[in-house]
């Protein structure tokens, strides 16, 4: 793993410690339809000096995208964003599929995490 030389604490990783990263995605979608205006935030915390090499992000963005395809045999959706990219997220619960429209638009929410730590080698 390639990591940015201004992570803090990184002198303090040895060989033997175990790097833990753990990664979280979902998207979330608004049957409401749309209404709320594009937003998004980000959040992230590291390691006070002194403690091993750690940090946490996370980022959620909102935005209004209109369904181009349904395919219930997947089950899939399709949306097209803002930035005219197509999006295929796999539905979750088949039964959401029966209550969107094609070339409705609807809030679709994206939130990412990210988490790392390091567990120093005991044996050594």
């Amino acid at each position: 793993m390639q990591v940015d030389e201004r992570v803090k604490n990184l002198p303090q990783i040895s060989v033997g410690d175990v790097v833990t990263v753990a990664y979280y995605e979902a998207w979330v979608l608004d049957l409401n339809k749309s209404g709320e205006q594009p937003t998004s935030g980000v959040i992230a915390s590291t390691a006070a000096a002194g403690q091993p090499p750690a940090g946490f992000a996370a980022r959620r963005s909102t935005i209004q995208a209109t369904v181009t395809a349904i395919d219930a045999a997947k089950p899939s959706v399709t949306f097209k964003g803002p930035r005219e990219t197509v999006e295929l997220s796999m539905a979750q619960d088949p039964r959401v599929l029966s209550q969107l429209k094609v070339g409705e638009t609807y809030n679709v929410t994206y939130i990412e995490n990210l988490a790392v730590a390091v567990d120093k080698d005991t044996k050594r």
